[in-house]
Formats: C-alpha cells, structure tokens, sequence
C-alpha cells in the first residue's frame, strides 16, 4: 500500500472513496472540478489543493487503495457497486495562515 503511495510521480495526487450512490458523485459526473482542504484550526491555517477528478475503474488499483475496514460502508467489498475510487489531479493550491493566503499552480 504504502509502496504504492510511495512510486507515485505526482505527490499532490490524492485518491478518494465514496459511494456511487452520493450526490456529490452525480455532480462530479457533470462537472470533474474538485478540490480538498486540510486545515489546523488551532493554528489558523490550511491548505487547498484544486484540479480535475477522474473516476478510477481499474479493478487492481481499486484494490491497492483499498483498507479493509471500508466494508461497513461497501459490504460487497472492492467490487461492492457503491464504491467509486476518485482521483484529484490537482493543478491548483493555496495555503492560508492567519488570514493571509499564498496561490500557486502546481
């Protein structure tokens, strides 16, 4: 898993799992904008990471990704049809502290 994470050649590539049956899925089908944000909120600060999502079908990457405990939200498993994997290619950040913000393209 973590060797996986590991060989990656984009570093801001981040992997998500939802269900297929979310809203949020539907509208990304629409329009594949998308964008993440970490946050300190005792310190006042955060992070964005923005850019097109693709929506993975390849069944061995699925599987990489895949953490055992996730079958209470897919019971069926990897190949539970309520599990979609997303990937965000982000080509867009921006980093907050104390009311201040720093934009950068990746």
């Amino acid at each position: 898993f973590s060797e996986f994470f590991q060989k990656q050649e984009d570093i801001f590539t981040i992997y998500i799992s939802t269900n297929t049956s979310s809203t949020k899925v539907e509208h990304l089908k629409n329009n594949p904008l998308l964008c993440v944000y970490f946050c300190d909120a005792d310190d006042f600060q955060g992070f964005m990471l923005g850019g097109s999502v693709e929506f993975i079908n390849d069944i061995k990457l699925k599987k990489i990704v895949w953490l055992d405990w996730w079958t209470r939200y897919y019971p069926k498993g990897v190949e539970d049809p309520d599990y979609t994997l997303l990937r965000l290619n982000p080509n867009t950040a921006r980093y907050y502290f104390k009311l201040k913000k720093v934009n950068f393209e990746l």
